[in-house]
């Protein structure tokens, strides 16, 4: 906290498993770097890397990148703070273009949020290990508002996260891009059958991804339909 107030110039900040052996003073109400263009917290205590990010101030452009391990139960509310002006200011949130979300079999959950707008650029990253994907799926189209968002990539879904999945997709009407990536055919099947499902979709991207037989043409007739 004390190199926050003393170097308010910094423009890059790297945290990475950091592990305080005392306790430190208390966060600052607002932690002011207006030169700051790029901070990662990686592996640090969930509470600190909260505080940190409620009570950030910086230029929106900036490049976030957030790592962390969290319990089964909790949420993304762990690391980010939901009420948070600050944040949510950042061009990769109120302008989000394009959402990546990717799971790994090490147990990872992460999502990219990145603004494509060449007037208001921006990304940020949050990966944690720990969560259940179907929380992420859940939370990641409520999270922050997110007007502009067109393109959504997804991958490694299985069977199992179907509803969440479902349920993500019919919060975002507004999507026109979708790519899915090592996915169950389960999880392609979403996008027949539901008339409430990327309703304005314009391309649609399958990569090693497992298909029953009939699958894509069930899509292409739904969407030709219905489309």
């Amino acid at each position: 906290v004390e190199v926050f107030k003393t170097c308010p110039h910094l423009s890059l900040i790297t945290l990475d498993h950091i592990e305080f052996t005392k306790k430190s003073h208390r966060m600052p109400a607002v932690i002011l770097l207006p030169s700051l263009s790029s901070l990662r917290l990686i592996g640090m205590d969930t509470r600190l890397t909260r505080e940190i990010l409620t009570h950030l101030q910086t230029r929106s452009d900036l490049t976030l990148k957030v790592s962390a391990s969290v319990e089964w139960d909790e949420d993304l509310t762990t690391l980010l703070p939901p009420d948070s002006l600050p944040l949510y200011h950042l061009n990769s949130f109120t302008n989000t273009t394009k959402l990546l979300y990717s799971s790994r079999p090490w147990g990872e959950c992460a999502l990219q949020y990145i603004s494509e707008d060449p007037s208001a650029r921006g990304d940020a990253s949050i990966a944690i290990t720990g969560i259940d994907p179907n929380v992420i799926l859940s939370q990641m189209a409520h999270f922050c508002p997110m007007p502009f968002l067109r393109h959504l990539h997804f991958l490694n879904l299985h069977s199992h996260n179907y509803d969440a999945f479902r349920n993500a997709l019919q919060s975002l009407p507004q999507v026109t891009t979708l790519r899915l990536m090592s996915c169950d055919s389960e999880i392609c099947e979403v996008l027949h059958g539901y008339y409430d499902v990327c309703r304005t979709l314009e391309e649609l991207s399958l990569k090693d991804c497992k298909l029953d037989d009939g699958v894509i043409c069930a899509i292409v007739e739904y969407r030709t339909r219905y489309g």
